[in-house]
């Protein structure tokens, strides 16, 4: 009887010999061939790939109503719905990118426009345009995040900054036309906020705004540790929205009429963006290194020595002695600041403090919290720890 069993394992020996396969390769063509064949698994592949190019083409379809508030808000949803997409499955942003998404996005913000609206007080428009922005905003940070291509695609190749920033400078602009002052404060505060939450991932992050809903007239310029700004805790991912934020607070002071009656509070927000970025530097080098990678220094410099208001001059020169440990980044900003320092004795100060900040003992920073694994960990280190 027990025979028969190797008798049957003899064939089957045989019969694998007659085809030229192993025994262990049979197994793997058996096992292979329960599974769906690669035209089935493309097939799947392909459906997300599929929903991506058409929520991308909802973004693109001709406008019914250029400054319809429902638009706005059907954008919104269409791009929160992206979104999700993305986040949902990473692969999708290579996607996105070959399919004219952030071309897409920039044409999208481009074309808000939300002059009429607020001058008619359509606050209701001008809400959900601010939604979309913010959920455009959103989107744009999740596809960059983590991403080797992506960030420098959007940088260089459609010069996606630059379009920001003339979709941000205009819209400052069109708020300032609003008719209500309380809105025209609110608005511009939930600008920033928007900035910030593409600049630290963090869509909830609503802390300038908080100057609208608890601030005095008669209180004086809060820094962002005064609004529980968690700046310790806070990750920059997106360096050039930082810079973006600098720029439009710089810009916005600069254009608001000085006889409105909300101008000092304007001028608080504008202050208070730029001690936000300040404080990122101040509490973590890697955040500092990711700040020194943009032109925000150079802006801050020229405005810590040349702005026409004392308080954005003051607030750029905190900025500027909050970087002040990684340096001068260009040879540019040197000549500048020696410049200015025959010129003024604010020049000739801040270029003595930056002297004797750079006596102080040089640095290496191995940052390794975010892509820490055993692997990559040395033996003497246990666990990476987040740079401080």
């Amino acid at each position: 009887m027990a025979a028969v069993p190797q008798q049957q394992h003899n064939h089957h020996q045989l019969a694998l010999a007659a085809f030229g396969l192993s025994d262990s390769l049979f197994r793997r063509e058996k096992r292979m061939a329960s599974l769906p064949d690669r035209s089935t698994r493309a097939r799947a592949a392909l459906k997300p790939a599929a929903a991506v190019a058409e929520l991308l083409s909802r973004l693109t379809s001709p406008p019914s109503s250029p400054n319809d508030s429902n638009r706005f808000g059907s954008l919104a949803d269409t791009v929160a719905i992206l979104d999700g997409e993305i986040v949902a499955q990473q692969t999708l942003k290579d996607v996105f990118r070959r399919e004219g998404g952030f071309e897409s996005i920039i044409a999208l913000l481009s074309d808000i426009r939300i002059h009429d609206a607020v001058r008619a007080s359509d606050e209701q428009t001008v809400a959900a345009s601010l939604r979309l922005i913010q959920a455009s905003f959103s989107l744009l940070s999740h596809v960059l995040q983590d991403h080797r291509g992506n960030p420098l695609y959007f940088a260089t190749h459609v010069d996606g900054w630059s379009a920001i920033q003339r979709v941000l400078d205009r819209f400052a602009l069109d708020v300032q036309s609003t008719v209500e002052p309380a809105l025209r404060f609110q608005n511009t505060a939930a600008l920033f906020d928007i900035l910030f939450g593409l600049a630290l991932q963090d869509t909830t992050f609503e802390h300038i705004s908080q100057l609208h809903r608890s601030r005095a007239r008669d209180q004086e310029p809060v820094v962002g540790s005064a609004l529980q700004f968690d700046a310790v805790h806070s990750r920059v991912h997106s360096p050039h929205a930082c810079q973006l934020a600098i720029q439009l607070a710089l810009h916005s002071a600069s254009t608001w009429p000085h006889s409105s009656p909300e101008h000092d509070d304007i001028l608080l927000v504008a202050t208070t963006a730029i001690d936000c970025v300040a404080d990122l530097a101040n509490h973590s080098i890697y955040n500092l290194a990711a700040v020194c990678h943009t032109d925000i220094q150079s802006v801050a410099l020229r405005a810590a020595l040349s702005h026409r208001n004392a308080k954005l001059r003051d607030a750029s020169l905190r900025l500027v002695l909050a970087l002040a440990r990684a340096g001068l980044q260009r040879q540019d900003d040197v000549a500048y600041l020696f410049d200015q320092a025959t010129a003024s004795s604010r020049g000739s100060d801040l270029l003595l403090t930056l002297l004797q900040k750079s006596k102080q003992p040089a640095f290496f920073h191995f940052d390794m919290p975010f892509v820490d694994s055993p692997q990559s960990r040395p033996p003497a280190c246990p666990k990476a720890s987040r740079p401080q």
